[in-house]
């Protein structure tokens, strides 16, 4: 991107930023069904998969407009309104965000804890069975 007014790179910025809003609000919403599957002992994979296109779109938008952010950086020009509410509410959604993401780790961990020893009473069931078998 050739050199660009601040309002023009305020702009850019807004756009990209609402954009990824709307991805991180599709983010948190599914972390949501992550955790609610996770607490009712279901399977969560469609959703994971979900979460992981609505980060890698985030990532792209954060690509694009890498250079308007660099130059706006280097500017020192402060967010107008509508920049610095969008700011605010990335914020706000990367931390719910977050904290749903953490819960479900927790909750997955706990799951994996919970089926270790049942996995490791399984395979000694299954080689017991296997030595009378040969027997």
């Amino acid at each position: 991107m050739a050199e660009a007014t601040a309002h023009e790179l305020e702009l850019a910025l807004c756009e990209a930023y609402e954009q990824q809003r709307d991805r991180y609000l599709a983010a948190e919403a599914t972390s949501r069904k992550i955790v609610a599957a996770y607490r009712a002992g279901e399977d969560a994979a469609d959703e994971l998969h979900r979460l992981q296109a609505s980060l890698d779109d985030i990532a792209a938008i954060n690509d694009q407009v890498g250079e308007a952010r660099r130059q706006w950086d280097a500017s020192g020009n402060k967010p107008g309104p509508r920049l610095g509410e969008t700011m605010q509410q990335l914020e706000q959604l990367v931390r719910q965000l977050l904290e749903q993401i953490n819960e479900a780790e927790q909750l997955a961990r706990a799951a994996r804890d919970r089926l270790v020893p049942e996995l490791n009473q399984e395979a000694r069931t299954q080689q017991m069975r296997a030595a009378y078998a040969t027997d």
